[in-house]
């Protein structure tokens, strides 16, 4: 597009992990860039993800002896719900490339790979300490906003509101976007990466729109997410595509003393990778913990609530940072992660000998301090042993004991002939457990299980857990073709 009127920069809507990456990749092949974003600081709904990123064929994998690729990631896909295979073929075929591309540019740490939900391989790819969304978005941020410093190559401006696209023969050359109650226009082709629309609970929104069933749900979506871009898309002629497709999440951390809150931090499903069980509100397990996520949504509604995430010590271990947390941690994490970058965006920041600052800033503070700190007050809480579990939840010992040896055995049963079992089993092939097996999508893979015995004595971690909305999957199309649309 860019040949076909005066320009010298692109334009990025949306300042989390996606418009970061187009910001960068513009910069890296030489261009200008100006990043639009509406809150007061970067980062969006990609600095909550916090079980790792996913990619077929990378160089960690190869070096783990994982065989995967991006045959077998599409398979995956397809399996899981998919509806355009060239998408899913595209979004698989890059995925080695771009998660290489985040460690080797942007020298990240993602040399632990997992196991989630729907995947046939180990591919969730984190490092070893912190939240991986929130390291790897401001690790693309902080390389934009150096550009910006040093040179004219790249532009960030938050609070700046994007209500509309500009064409000129049918063609979109620029925005206009609002800000501090003035509005003003930037020119160059525009890369829409705004996110969906979770968040927006308006008797007009595209949520109660095209899914009003899912109107009662709480979110783990950011204000911010309204659906801008696509409603901008639509208004020039865009054709919106799967807008009905809003995913819902299985585990959303029920706050003990704020049960009925419509925003909702998240369970990471890796907390399930390493281990961690869903129980009903009679200590029984009742479906395959690493299913497609409305797969578990659909068990769960079907079963007794409240719902317990549950995490042995084994499986807690693997992933403690998500388990626990203490002050101490939240101001090194700041200290580290976010005067550095937000410092340097344009966030009016007041400086004094108090150093007071922005409420854009302390309102990130509050966010994060709340996520960090919400295990330790009691969001994911530990319990010394099985049995002091089994009294504060109000069942019998035994049937914690029973439900564990079951999947225990099941486990056992696995490792010593993967697919002899009676149950048919997800993604492909046959499962020993007979809980999840009934179900359609029996367990195949396990880890960090523990025998019954062990119960009693053993310490865990767990939280109360609730569906809600997470990721909107449609999106909007401004040309005829794929090819196009990339």
């Amino acid at each position: 597009m860019a040949s076909n009127f005066p320009t010298n920069q692109a334009i990025v809507v949306g300042g989390g992990l996606g418009g970061m990456s187009a910001a960068n990749t513009v910069l890296e092949n030489g261009g200008h860039v100006v990043l639009l974003d509406k809150s007061s600081f970067c980062g969006g709904n990609s600095t909550k993800a916090t079980s790792g990123i996913n990619g077929a064929g990378t160089k960690t994998q190869k070096n783990k002896g994982i065989p995967d690729n991006a045959d077998i990631f599409t398979a995956d896909t397809m399996k899981g719900g998919a509806k355009k295979p060239e998408l899913a073929k595209l979004l698989c075929v890059n995925s080695a490339a771009d998660v290489d591309w985040l460690v080797e540019k942007f020298n990240l740490d993602l040399s632990l790979v997992a196991r989630l939900g729907g995947h046939s391989q180990p591919r969730t790819h984190r490092g070893a300490e912190r939240f991986p969304g929130m390291t790897i978005t401001y690790a693309l941020i902080q390389m934009v906003e150096k550009v910006s410093e040093k040179t004219d190559l790249a532009r960030i401006i938050t609070k700046a509101r994007v209500y509309k696209l500009v064409t000129e023969g049918g063609r979109c050359v620029g925005c206009v976007y609002e800000k501090g109650g003035q509005n003003f226009q930037e020119y160059g082709p525009v890369i829409l990466a705004t996110g969906g629309f979770g968040a927006d609970f308006t008797s007009n929104s595209l949520l109660a729109q095209y899914r009003p069933d899912l109107m009662h749900l709480p979110t783990t979506n950011g204000e911010h997410c309204t659906g801008d871009g696509i409603k901008m898309g639509e208004a020039i002629g865009g054709k919106s595509i799967d807008l009905e497709w809003v995913q819902v999440h299985p585990t959303g951390l029920v706050k003990p003393d704020d049960a009925d809150a419509k925003i909702k931090f998240l369970a990471a499903e890796a907390l399930r990778g390493v281990g961690g069980i869903i129980l009903d509100a009679e200590g029984n397990r009742f479906a395959n913990e690493l299913g497609r996520r409305d797969y578990v949504t659909g068990e769960m509604w079907k079963s007794k609530p409240p719902f317990r995430l549950c995490l042995n010590k084994a499986a807690a271990d693997e992933i403690i940072w998500h388990c626990k947390h203490r002050p101490w941690l939240i101001a090194a994490f700041f200290e580290f992660q976010a005067w550095g970058p937000f410092a340097e965006q344009e966030l009016d920041i007041v400086s004094s000998e108090e150093h007071e600052v922005d409420q854009s800033i302390v309102g990130l503070w509050n966010w994060w301090a709340e996520a960090l700190y919400w295990p330790w007050r009691g969001g994911l809480r530990f319990y010394g042993s099985g049995d002091e579990l089994a009294k504060d939840i109000g069942v019998s010992l035994s049937v914690l004991e029973a439900t564990h040896e079951a999947h225990y055995q099941a486990a056992k049963k696995t490792e010593k002939d993967p697919d002899g079992g009676p149950w048919p089993a997800y993604p492909s092939g046959k499962s020993w457990d007979e809980c999840s097996g009934k179900t359609g999508s029996g367990k195949k893979f396990y880890h960090n299980t523990i025998p019954g015995s062990a119960v009693k004595s053993e310490p865990f971690y767990v939280a109360i857990i609730t569906p809600v909305i997470h990721y909107c999957l449609g999106l909007v199309s401004l040309c005829d073709t794929i090819h196009e649309l990339v």
